[in-house]
């Protein structure tokens, strides 16, 4: 069985089957997106705390949703879930927790295709990261001797994927086109753009 570490330190954790959501479908998670987290804790371990919401006698998750998405498909995979590193975080009643999730979930800030270009002069696999406003495409992954780093041969399991784009006039008719084709078997991403 595979060993998930704790790579950050708090004073408390909880087992992860006592940690409810407090989001509900706020979020919505793609496989692939799932996939990611997965490979994120393989590799990093559980590296932040989750923050709990304490009420009477249910542990509420207010950062940590995809991590808790994720553990299913961490045990499916053979790997044994440790106790959950968190953080303690107080509100005075449900309300003002589900405003302190928001902010959890917000961003104050944009991250700019330059900006990230020069902050990402390290090695590593910028295939599991979705942050808005930035492409991946053509940059390059710096080894730790400076050199680059080809995608297919870096540490990433990739496996070239083949795809079909198909410009819809509306949304039904995109409906329409994703539920027959879904029917027919194909796994179908519904995209806007």
């Amino acid at each position: 069985m595979g060993e998930i570490r704790v790579t950050c330190k708090t004073a408390d954790s909880l087992p992860h089957d006592q940690i409810e959501p407090l989001q509900g479908r706020l979020k919505k998670r793609t496989d692939e997106q799932i996939e990611k987290i997965c490979r994120s804790i393989i590799k990093h371990g559980w590296a932040f705390p989750e923050f709990i919401w304490q009420n009477k006698d249910h542990n509420y998750c207010l950062d940590g949703h995809g991590r808790q998405a994720a553990i299913p498909r961490l045990i499916e995979m053979g790997y044994a879930i440790p106790e959950i590193p968190v953080v303690y975080i107080e509100a005075r009643n449900r309300d003002e927790a589900k405003e302190l999730l928001l902010k959890c979930i917000s961003q104050y800030g944009t991250v700019t295709q330059e900006g990230f270009e020069e902050f990402a002069d390290f090695s590593f696999d910028f295939v599991d990261f979705e942050i808005p406003n930035v492409s991946f495409e053509g940059l390059k992954m710096g080894g730790e001797d400076g050199e680059d780093v080809n995608l297919e041969e870096s540490a990433f399991n990739y496996q070239e994927q083949f795809g079909v784009i198909v410009i819809c006039e509306n949304e039904a008719e995109q409906e329409a086109v994703y539920t027959k084709l879904a029917g027919e078997g194909y796994n179908v991403k519904v995209v806007k753009t």
